[in-house]
């Protein structure tokens, strides 16, 4: 019995390999959290990208005349200017112009961006979600006042 005691006394003053059970303990939570804040970076990255995105292409659009017009030039800034953004890939882009139906003076701007060309989207597969639909809307008068 005292052979035990003596042991169990020398084990609980031996501090040797507490700092690899701490590690082995706190190193998930810690990369679970440096993964959370780069998927959040990237996401909020080209949400940030859409939306500037949709801004640009709706002030170029002012100078159309007719919502014909006004298309057309969205379309061809769309096209001429994507690649500026450099998380943002064309295949996952999509774009509606229109006038406004709410505001007769208004037209409308809406970029769609899919989520599945993120760089952290196979993590979302991984966790069984889907990625996420990035959505830049804006709205500006005709003649752009």
């Amino acid at each position: 019995m005292i052979g035990v005691s003596s042991a169990l006394r020398r084990l609980r003053r031996d501090r040797r390999g507490v700092s690899a059970v701490e590690f082995a303990i706190l190193s998930p939570l810690f990369f679970a959290l440096v993964f959370a804040i780069v998927n959040f970076g990237f996401y909020f990255a080209a949400a940030n990208s859409v939306q500037q995105l949709c801004g640009d292409i709706a002030r170029a659009s002012v100078a159309g005349l007719d919502e014909e017009e006004r298309v057309s030039i969205a379309r061809s800034y769309l096209e001429a200017n994507y690649r500026n953004y450099v998380l943002l890939k064309r295949e996952y882009l999509s774009l509606e112009v229109a006038d406004s139906e709410a505001q007769p003076d208004q037209f409308d701007v809406r970029v769609e961006y899919d989520g599945a060309a993120l760089p952290t989207a196979a993590w979302s597969r991984l966790l069984r979600r889907e990625p996420p639909v990035i959505l830049g809307v804006a709205t500006v008068k005709h003649g752009g006042f």
